[in-house]
């Protein structure tokens, strides 16, 4: 099956393939100030089976009640919100329900967050009730460091998607050759083995990219997903870089970080790395 989404104005229209991994009614009170009303009905897809048909969105990125963020996707002319990247499900898009205009499309399978539901509000008894967010499924993981340590591996092409995700998370306002379709295939090609991830109940929680040109190692692409955070994650895969890195013979690494990034600074120094007073110059090669 395939079902199309539009916004209010119908600028903003994408296509959808596929039934939904799971219907969700969310009555969280960030849903209640962004739509306006007492609860969302969100449809989650599968990130692949979602794709843009026209229009053009403006992203808007917050905190959850979960605890991790949401990036949104909303039209640019009439500010409907069409669609979410969940920092919780990163191999899923959430969906407005609303915008497929369909009074047959599915029903809810869960209402969560029912501890912010308006006390006369009545829902249907067969929509189990949750009263925060339901514990995790096959359908709607959501990794916690204290219960299930990640694993640090070799990126496969499985990861493709949640590395994507968390990449756009991490890394906004990145250039676009930094993307995920250009810069795996490129890292691919030289030392695979030194694309690290870090995967937890099957969801790429981080990442870690490392390289050795015979004389210096560089670090590149560390991210770890906004929730997870503070767990460890990081030390880990850098742990794991270094211990590669090592085994090349390997001497220093190097790494760059932007001008007023602290936080990422203070990461590097509690890990022995130290500012050196160095230029930063690039050139970008034109493609042979």
């Amino acid at each position: 099956m395939i079902r199309e989404g539009a916004c209010h104005c119908r600028a903003l229209r994408i296509e959808c393939r596929g039934e939904p991994a799971k219907v969700s009614l969310c009555n969280c009170r960030d849903c209640q100030r962004r739509t306006g009303s007492l609860f969302c009905v969100a449809a989650f897809f599968p990130r692949e089976a979602v794709r843009t048909l026209a229009g053009e969105t403006m992203r808007y990125r917050r905190p959850s009640a979960s605890g991790f963020a949401v990036t949104f996707h909303s039209c640019v002319t009439c500010g409907s919100a069409v669609w979410w990247e969940p920092d919780r499900m990163p191999h899923l898009i959430g969906v407005a329900a609303g915008c497929f205009a369909d009074p047959d499309f599915p029903m809810p399978v869960q209402a969560v967050w029912a501890e912010d539901k308006h006390k006369w509000l009545e829902l249907p008894a067969a929509i189990p009730l949750h009263p925060r967010n339901p514990p995790s499924s096959s359908t709607s993981p959501a990794p916690s460091f204290d219960s299930t340590a990640p694993v640090i591996a070799t990126y496969e092409a499985r990861h493709f998607d949640g590395v994507d995700a968390l990449w756009r998370a991490a890394f906004p306002g990145d250039p676009p050759w930094n993307r995920a379709h250009i810069a795996i295939p490129e890292k691919l090609r030289i030392q695979p083995d030194l694309f690290l991830v870090a995967e937890a109940e099957g969801v790429v929680v981080g990442t870690a990219m490392a390289g050795y040109d015979g004389h210096r190692g560089w670090l590149y692409a560390v991210a770890v997903a906004e929730g997870l955070r503070r767990s460890g994650i990081g030390s880990a895969l850098i742990e794991e870089a270094e211990t590669r890195l090592r085994r090349r013979g390997c001497q220093k690494i190097n790494l760059q970080i932007r001008e007023g990034n602290e936080a990422v600074a203070a990461f590097y120094r509690r890990h022995g790395y130290a500012p050196e007073a160095r230029m930063s110059m690039g050139k970008r090669l034109d493609s042979a």
